[in-house]
């Protein structure tokens, strides 16, 4: 009887070891290692060439001034919006390329980053002032705040989720930095700002967060994770020999996202954009064929809801805007 006891007794305790492990292993996000199939393909439209202004002088390579056009995003429109830093100046193209309009900064704001709201309204980020501005459609400055850069290491970029302006912090972390309350910039309090920035990740508007890690020259990993509910979903392993450099980017209106990749190989670096569909599983990879690393900027591309992939190329006399657009099946 007692020998029949422990076998009994072992054998309840495997069994309720292999559910438990059967419920971990539910419960765990999904691992995906993204290997280089190809599902679409993007076509490269070259789109105009755009002038620095007058004050072009001041466009800086390598060891002159670094004052070159540094930002630039699409509206939820898909307009294009550059910030012309050198001659203070926000120069404003149609979703296909086509020049529009100029707006000139109000009180010499020089603008290094930019984000637009869902009423075309600009948020200037200056870094000589260190202040965040609100300026009309015609260039009406409506609001300002000065900002505390010591809560990032470099100059990061802005997006805006919510209402609210986040900032990232180290290329990985968002940090709240302002909020639109009735259509005006408002200054969050120190509690709003330490709530909204604990968590890792970069918020998106369908409450994922998304969060790169590098492992230089081997490989770089994905995490999402849900904010609304605080659960991990799914990491993303991307084995990439070379690799030196990963960014999130964007998510689209269809819930794909993009990851800008930097890797080099044979001596020469390389720039990509990796498309992920909501699921997380690699659809494209589109190579940005045409770099000029001569020219320091903030930002390298840019994607808008539409998926398209947009590429401000500085040279030494003008810069050049690239398209890259989803060729339909």
């Amino acid at each position: 009887m007692k020998r029949i006891y422990k076998k009994n007794n072992y054998s309840l305790s495997f069994i309720t070891y292999l559910l438990f492990i059967i419920v971990l292993m539910s419960n765990s996000p999904e691992r995906v290692f993204a290997n280089n199939t190809v599902i679409e393909k993007y076509e490269k439209v070259f789109a105009t060439q755009i002038s620095y202004g007058p004050d072009k002088e001041r466009l800086g390579f390598i060891t002159e001034p670094t004052m070159g056009p540094e930002s630039f995003i699409n509206d939820s429109k898909g307009n294009f919006y550059i910030c012309d830093t050198v001659n203070r100046r926000v120069q404003v193209y149609s979703n296909t390329g086509v020049y529009l309009y100029s707006i000139t900064m109000p009180k010499r704001i020089t603008p290094n980053d930019i984000i637009i709201d869902e009423y075309q309204l600009m948020y200037i980020y200056d870094h000589a002032h260190k202040k965040l501005y609100q300026i009309g459609r015609q260039g009406k400055l409506l609001g300002s705040f000065k900002l505390d850069s010591s809560q990032w290491r470099c100059r990061r970029l802005m997006h805006i989720v919510d209402n609210h302006i986040y900032r990232r912090a180290n290329g990985q972390n968002d940090i709240l930095i302002g909020k639109i309350v009735d259509g005006q910039l408002i200054n969050p309090t120190v509690k709003e700002s330490e709530f909204y920035s604990e968590k890792k990740g970069i918020l998106t508007s369908s409450g994922k967060r998304y969060s790169v890690k590098l492992f230089r020259n081997v490989r770089g990993i994905i995490t999402i994770t849900n904010d609304r509910n605080e659960s991990l979903e799914k990491i993303i392993e991307l084995p990439i020999k070379g690799l030196v450099s990963i960014v999130f980017l964007k998510e689209d209106k269809n819930g794909d996202f993009y990851v800008q990749i930097e890797r080099v190989k044979d001596n020469d670096l390389f720039l990509e954009v990796r498309k992920f569909d909501s699921s997380g599983y690699l659809s494209c990879i589109v190579p940005i064929p045409d770099n000029n690393y001569m020219a320091w900027t903030a930002k390298l591309l840019s994607v808008d809801n539409d998926g398209n992939i947009w590429q401000l190329l500085p040279g030494k006399k003008n810069a050049e805007l690239n398209i890259f657009t989803p060729i339909e099946k």
